[in-house]
């Protein structure tokens, strides 16, 4: 079920809040969080950064058959050479924020320790 904006509080509500929890409340959150977090084998970093980058592709046309062959990590015995090199078989679709995109998807995650 999608996410809708009502549903998400404005600044003021979540600054209202964190001034009535005040820093032992937050911390309490926090930390009760944590415990939930570690309990499914988990672990949140300190200072982490997570991005996704998309790299799009030239979209491929294959036949059925040639996707049949793709699929099992074989390449169509009728491509010549210079087909080969023309063709991008690693490439795959994905979707971000509803809409499909053909190519790459790198993903980078670092934190203060590593």
């Amino acid at each position: 079920m999608p996410l809708s904006t009502r549903n998400i509080p404005d600044r003021t509500t979540i600054w209202n809040f964190e001034n009535r929890i005040g820093v032992g409340g937050v911390t309490a959150i926090f930390n009760k969080l944590d415990r939930q977090i570690r309990a499914h084998g988990l672990e949140a970093r300190a200072e982490q950064i997570v991005d996704a980058t998309l790299v799009p592709a030239p979209k491929q046309h294959f036949t059925r058959v040639e996707k049949e062959v793709l699929e099992q990590d074989a390449m169509p015995a009728g491509w010549k050479p210079a087909k080969r090199r023309q063709k991008d078989v690693d490439a795959s679709w994905t979707k971000k924020h509803g809409k499909s995109y053909h190519g790459y998807k790198f993903t980078v995650s670092v934190d203060r320790k590593h």
